[in-house]
């Protein structure tokens, strides 16, 4: 089955009457040469719009529909290029971005209990966990996943996203790196996932994200300190005690553990490096 452009209603922009983004629908076919052959012929996809040429084409699937395609095509005036967004990397070269912080992880022991104050004689002392309840402990939600998540933008020949390629990087979905890459050691990274679009000259810009961290040594009041490798789970234990100074029951750590969560991978096979 042929694949069929359409304009989506209501799907066009103008900005200051110099620039324009325009929001077609393609089906048909869920094949990406057949979905590219159908961009590049202009009675499918116009190459012009008010006289602007055609400068960029990005491609998002639908639904979860394998032949269900948003395009997103972008005119301009040539003496223009600053309305273009975003500019084209150079095929083979990277690119960059970073974000430190964001999201949030419950946390159950405190580093140190710097204030408290009880109707009993003497304050329970819990050692550091924090909102213990008759139950157990409850923790708190603290901002930050831990580590620092990063981007690398990378502009692909056309045809690298291949069905092959595909299996590769979803394989190496949430491992981390097994071995050096770059300037991190091994174990310092988790692949995030990919996201990307076809240029409409045909490259695929592609972005890689993932998240470094580094091994910690945290102290674990009663147990002594736990040595935490990148992106391992520290958990504890606790126990209920009776605290013969207050003479009341608390929660205080009884084992503490660090586990491997993540597994690894060769991340070659991103063809980042």
């Amino acid at each position: 089955m042929a694949v069929t452009i359409n304009q989506r209603p209501g799907g066009i922009n103008i900005v200051e009457g110099k620039s324009a983004e325009v929001k077609y629908l393609a089906t048909g076919s869920a094949a990406l040469d057949e979905l590219l052959a159908a961009i590049a012929d202009p009675e499918q996809l116009p190459e012009t719009l008010l006289s602007w040429p055609r400068r960029e084409v990005n491609l998002a699937t639908l639904q979860d529909a394998d032949d269900l395609w948003e395009i997103t095509a972008r005119y301009a005036a040539e003496h223009n290029p600053d309305l273009l967004s975003p500019r084209m990397l150079p095929v083979g070269t990277m690119e960059y971005n970073f974000q430190i912080g964001g999201g949030s992880r419950r946390i159950y022991q405190s580093l140190q209990t710097t204030q408290s104050k009880s109707v009993f004689a003497d304050v329970p002392d819990h050692k550091g966990a924090i909102n213990v309840t008759d139950d157990g402990v409850d923790g708190v939600e603290v901002p930050g996943e831990g580590g620092m998540r990063f981007g690398i933008t990378k502009a692909f020949p056309s045809g690298t996203v291949s069905q092959s390629w595909i299996r590769t990087v979803a394989g190496l979905y949430l491992k981390t790196n097994s071995g050096i890459f770059g300037s991190f050691p091994g174990g310092e990274l988790l692949f995030l996932g990919v996201s990307g679009s076809v240029r409409a000259d045909g490259a695929e810009e592609i972005t890689f994200h993932l998240s470094a961290s580094t091994q910690e040594t945290i102290a674990v009041p009663v147990i002594g300190d736990m040595t935490v490798p990148p992106h391992h789970y520290l958990w504890v234990q606790y126990a209920s005690v009776e605290d013969t100074v207050a003479r009341k029951t608390v929660r205080r750590p009884q084992s503490a553990y660090v586990e491997k969560v993540f597994p690894g991978g060769n991340y070659a096979g991103l063809g980042i490096l």
